[in-house]
């Protein structure tokens, strides 16, 4: 399908224009066009004359809801989308080859999470910052002093991690926990001078360097925020390849593995827990990805699932969603490898005996 096609798809919507009847595209392309983002449609629009405010009728949005749409810039496009001198997104040729499923065609689990490029990347600056956040040379402080008289410092530490109240001196801070700050400044304000009190807060954060290597979307050095994550450090690089490994994800600090982050336990638990803080320096290591089985058939979410430990049948179908209402499960189909020849076998689903049974890397499971 060429672009021209799609631009068909906007004139016949968005106008009372005739259209030839071979030149008219069909539904499913109408709604591919839909899926493009917002600055690609008007880009495609512009680059064949044709008025954007058309995208309008054909999004079923209202006149407010469009202005407001336009005000917001796209930050997150398909992967392998180019951008010209503008910043503008450059339409690929291959539309119809980007937006196109094959819905018969098993994907491996949880790699669309990080399937968009962004275009820039903007922390949240208001996030709250955590008790055991350790503070570094470049971060703001805010201090304010009550009592005779009302005062407020905005304070950077230095190079040499400290900084410097007025008619107070310095203070090293850098090292410090976030709370452990707190209380010294406080407690040093209290007992030298007399008749204030302080309240301490953070200002901005300052930036830090990491390195994401390994089965990276795009592997390198980026410079991010201070309170950024594993998971949003792999968001920056663009996510993962094909080929990466989501089980064993490691932050690496000093030579040594800090935290071994499984996505599997964010994606299906909604476990965060081992999505730790990054500090100046650090490594996310991303190794290529273990086993793969696949679980196809009467399940929720068939799909290729990667192995790490001792997984078993019950675990393929936890990681599967679950089986549906009329799955048969007394008589579920595995197929293994044996020696270099598949051999076929029937297990029952019903069985806790055969739900532990082990699984094994090129597995397929069919209910």
């Amino acid at each position: 399908m060429s672009s021209l096609i799609l631009l068909v798809a906007v004139v016949a919507v968005g106008s009372s224009a005739t259209v030839n009847a071979q030149s008219m595209p069909s539904q499913a392309q109408i709604e591919q066009l839909k899926k493009l983002p917002r600055a690609q449609q008007e880009a495609l629009a512009r680059q064949f004359g044709i008025d954007p405010s058309m995208l309008d009728q054909l999004n079923g949005s209202s006149s407010s809801s469009s202005s407001k749409s336009q005000q917001q810039e796209d930050v997150v496009f398909p992967r392998g989308t180019h951008f010209d001198k503008n910043g503008d997104p450059i339409i690929p040729e291959d539309l119809e080859a980007q937006f196109t499923r094959d819905d018969d065609e098993l994907k491996a689990f949880g790699y669309d999470l990080f399937s968009g490029e962004p275009k820039t990347f903007a922390p949240t600056s208001y996030a709250p910052v955590p008790s055991s956040y350790i503070m570094g040379v470049g971060d703001t402080i805010k201090v304010q002093l009550f009592g005779k008289e009302n005062r407020t410092y905005d304070l950077t530490i230095d190079r040499e991690g400290k900084v410097v109240i007025p008619d107070l001196g310095e203070l090293t801070v850098a090292g410090l926990s976030y709370t452990l700050m707190q209380d010294l400044i406080q407690n040093q304000v209290k007992q030298r001078l007399i008749g204030f009190k302080a309240a301490v807060s953070m200002g901005e954060l300052r930036s830090i360097q990491v390195f994401i290597a390994g089965e990276a979307y795009k592997p390198g050095s980026y410079t991010v925020s201070s309170l950024s994550t594993i998971s949003q450090a792999l968001y920056v690089a663009g996510g993962v390849s094909d080929i990466a490994s989501l089980r064993s994800i490691r932050l690496m600090r000093a030579g040594e593995v800090i935290a071994d982050f499984d996505l599997y336990d964010l994606l299906l638990k909604g476990d965060a827990s081992d999505d730790r803080i990054l500090q100046s320096g650090d490594v996310v290591f991303i190794p290529a990805r273990g086993d793969m089985v696949t679980v196809k058939g009467q399940v929720k979410r068939p799909a290729l699932y990667e192995l790490k430990g001792d997984e078993t049948l019950e675990d393929a179908l936890h990681f599967a969603g679950g089986s549906e209402d009329d799955a048969y499960l007394a008589s579920a189909q595995l197929e293994r490898i044996v020696r270099g020849q598949r051999v076929i076998s029937t297990v029952d689903l019903t069985s806790n005996a055969e739900l532990g049974k082990a699984l094994k890397g090129g597995d397929v499971l069919t209910l």
